[in-house]
């Protein structure tokens, strides 16, 4: 069995909105074992759905849709697949209760647009949505499951977990000795895409049967290995690569599968039992954000400083007036004195600090834009690291953020 995603609205189409359903479902299908045959991107109108549900079911066993089941005007989805399967729309009364029971929770009254979402496709399995009013809803026809799902992304989400994931699964199992496609995510950070390539080695060194892909991004860079073949044979396949891959360059890996470094380093900091506060300059509390994102961070995160100025450095981290004049705030004495000075602040066992410039202005021959030191200060002292990102003041701040979190995750592991 294969897929094909069919993304519906012109937003998307005019670059409003980023497409990341598209990515969401693709991550959750290859990794369920679905080959991704292509995703298809229509406007909100009917003769374009329906062109693009032809191609789609023409071509994959499962079809997903997702958006312009909302209940305005030009919400056509819902419609335009019940024409194409010569559908009539129909009333789901427990659908219309559960609706109804929503909007009262929430203050909203019922009116004609509410009663259109209880309509369905007849004979349609529908997909609870927990979240909002529009359900999903899924039609097979002909060897073809066409799964509906809105478009809201929270949404979309959850009935792709909740209702979506199982039936593919259980079609999966529908047919035995089919070629599936398995992936497995080694994330890494800390070392740029082509230094990563030549200490992996050639192609020929991945063990045989393995795809391996690079994928970079301003974090780090995913390897993605893909195996075809029954599961146990490709799980085999996928282990002896990986095996191979964490010999050359295991120091640079911190995750398998979705896991983010701030859960890698929030899981490190919780089995040791430690804790951990920031002080941040150039990131703007980037770096706590991150921390705090995962949940039960208050186990080890004390809390932060966002100090821009001089002054506030000196006055709330202690760092020496002598040492921001002689070396200024963007220097390796300052980010030193800025770990120190919120560990001994917060009463953490870690201190992380990052201070640089973010640009687009600011910089000099001696000290250019992009270049951020960090720092890192526990009980055995302090180490800091200098980092030049270039220019792109979003783009210096995220690999800034990313680097804080690393020197933190080295230092916990005790590598160089």
């Amino acid at each position: 069995m294969n897929a094909v995603i069919l993304t519906i609205g012109d937003e998307i189409l005019i670059g409003q909105v980023v497409n990341t359903n598209a990515g969401f479902i693709g991550e959750r299908l290859a990794g369920a074992g679905v080959p991704i045959r292509e995703v298809i991107t229509v406007g909100d109108d009917r003769a374009e759905i329906l062109r693009g549900l032809d191609q789609a079911c023409a071509v994959a066993g499962l079809v997903i849709a997702t958006g312009g089941l909302g209940p305005t005007h030009d919400d056509v989805t819902k419609r335009a697949v019940a024409e194409y399967f010569g559908l009539s729309l129909v009333a789901d009364p427990l659908l219309h209760d559960r609706i109804r029971a929503l909007l009262s929770s929430r203050n909203i009254p019922w009116g004609p647009a509410a009663g259109e979402q209880a309509m369905v496709p007849a004979g349609a399995v529908v997909l609870p949505n927990r979240y909002g009013t529009a359900p999903g809803f899924v039609i097979e026809r002909a060897g073809t499951t066409v799964v509906v799902l809105p478009g809201v992304p929270c949404e979309m989400e959850q009935i792709m977990t909740d209702s979506v994931l199982p039936i593919v699964s259980e079609r999966m199992n529908r047919e035995p000795g089919g070629a599936a496609i398995f992936h497995r995510t080694l994330r890494t950070t800390g070392i740029s895409e082509s230094s990563l390539s030549t200490l992996i080695g050639a192609p020929d060194s991945i063990p045989p049967g393995v795809k391996l892909a690079f994928l970079p991004s301003l974090s780090g860079v995913r390897l993605r290995l893909d195996a075809v073949g029954p599961g146990p044979e490709a799980e085999r396949r996928l282990d002896a690569a990986e095996r191979m891959i964490r010999e050359k360059a295991g120091r640079h890996l911190y995750a398998t599968g979705d896991e983010e470094l701030e859960s890698v380093v929030g899981r490190l900091l919780a089995s040791k039992g430690l804790t951990i506060a920031c002080a941040e300059s150039c990131t703007g509390g980037s770096v706590s954000r991150k921390i705090t994102s995962v949940p039960g961070s208050s186990r080890y995160f004390l809390g932060g400083v966002v100090a821009y100025s001089d002054a506030l450095k000196e006055s709330l981290l202690g760092v020496p007036r002598p040492t921001l004049a002689a070396h200024g705030a963007v220097s390796k004495e300052t980010a030193l004195a800025m770990a120190s000075g919120i560990r001994a602040a917060a009463g953490a066992d870690i201190g992380v600090s990052t201070t640089g410039i973010a640009g687009p202005s600011g910089g000099t021959p001696e000290k250019p834009v992009g270049l951020v030191w960090i720092a890192c200060a526990d009980s055995r002292g302090a180490v800091a690291v200098r980092q030049t990102y270039g220019e792109g003041r979003d783009r210096v701040v995220e690999r800034a953020t990313f680097s804080a979190l690393e020197l933190v995750r080295r230092r916990l592991l005790d590598l160089e």
